[in-house]
């Protein structure tokens, strides 16, 4: 067992800004991340839409990618610029993405890497028969999820600040 495989410390976003934004989004580096993904989402009634946006240069929703990946895969996927590097800690959905929406949320993952194990271990020349007893695939990642259009002491169950009454200052049971 690999330490990088292990768990990972929680992926927490950040979204400061108006729903209609600019939105700056932001989050402290997850250990081991070898990359991040950003997908947002809001609906409109009146006009019965959904809005999708991702933080990939490319035009993707991004579904397939909030999922456990294949190393190679990620890389692969940084390189096209579809998938934030590792070193990466911010980004913005531009001004007029969600503008007029009911409401909205950003979705977010740190892939973890891949660790394939097997025993007996594979031997190095190919000629020699491999056989193996038994084989695993661990893969990690982290995520999280913000609502868009709240800054964070509006979120929860009121402002930053605002005191809850006590249960004994409580009018009801």
């Amino acid at each position: 067992f690999v330490e990088r495989q292990d768990f990972m410390p929680p992926l927490e976003l950040d979204a400061r800004g108006p729903l209609a934004g600019p939105t700056a989004l932001s989050w402290a580096s997850v250990a081991a991340a070898q990359g991040y993904f950003l997908q947002a989402m809001g609906f409109r009634q009146g006009g019965n839409e959904m809005i999708l946006w991702s933080s990939s240069e490319l035009q993707d929703t991004g579904w397939g990618l909030m999922n456990y990946l294949p190393n190679d895969f990620v890389r692969r996927m940084i390189g096209e610029k579809v998938v934030l590097p590792p070193t990466a800690t911010t980004c913005t959905i531009p001004k007029g993405v969600f503008e007029g929406v009911d409401g909205g949320m950003v979705n977010g993952i740190a892939y973890g890497e891949e660790l394939n194990l097997a025993h007996p271990p594979r031997p190095t020349n190919p000629k020699v028969a491999w056989e193996p007893i038994w084989a695993v695939k661990v893969r990690v990642k982290s995520v999280g999820m913000v609502p868009l259009g709240m800054e964070a002491e509006d979120r929860g169950s009121g402002r930053r600040g605002a005191e809850r009454p006590s249960p004994s200052q409580s009018q009801s049971p």
